[in-house]
């Protein structure tokens, strides 16, 4: 004998519709957030100083934290032609900074004009270098304790910048030619 078949003409209930309640958990976070510390809000990490040191060849930002977070770093140029100075900017995840880190550094050492650092969104904070005269940068982590530290080489205000790891170009010597 055949199958049963189930068409609409056949005499089933219709589905039952089911509201359920609303869910009293808060929604989750962009970024993972880390575990709890002492005095320390919902888990965010804590900017706990912001250093600089400056030398005729460059200058150094270190960035301290009370543990391990994930960041991201952009260069940011002036395209417009109305002369702003480049900034480099440096997004700390999970992180919260305290008032006395958000007033302005002022360091003009021909490399740095300042740093500045705010709370970017409730669960992340940007720390912005504006540069005068700007060769190539570098921003890495050290741990033991965990900071971030970005390293600034000078070059000529407005010069093109190159970022760390980026090649440069050869540049054979006078009377010969590079292969093709």
């Amino acid at each position: 004998a055949p199958a049963p078949s189930l068409t609409a003409d056949d005499d089933m209930p219709p589905p039952a519709i089911i509201e359920m309640p609303p869910a009293n958990n808060p929604p989750l976070p962009k970024h993972p957030v880390s575990p709890s510390l002492p005095g320390n809000p919902g888990g965010l990490n804590r900017v706990r100083d912001i250093r600089h040191w400056s030398n005729p060849e460059y200058s150094r930002v270190v960035i301290d934290l009370d543990q391990k977070t994930n960041f991201y770093s952009n260069l940011l140029e002036d395209r417009s032609g109305s002369g702003q100075p480049p900034r480099l900017y440096i997004d700390l995840f999970t992180s919260l900074v305290e008032e006395r880190l958000r007033k302005p550094i002022l360091v003009n050492d021909g490399i740095l004009l300042g740093i500045r650092a705010g709370q970017f969104t409730p669960d992340s904070v940007r720390v912005v270098l504006e540069i005068d005269g700007l060769g190539t940068y570098r921003v890495f982590p050290m741990q033991n304790p965990f900071r971030i530290v970005v390293d600034v080489t000078g070059g000529p205000p407005g010069a093109a910048p190159i970022a760390a790891g980026t090649p440069m170009a050869a540049t054979p010597p006078p009377g010969t030619s590079l292969p093709e």
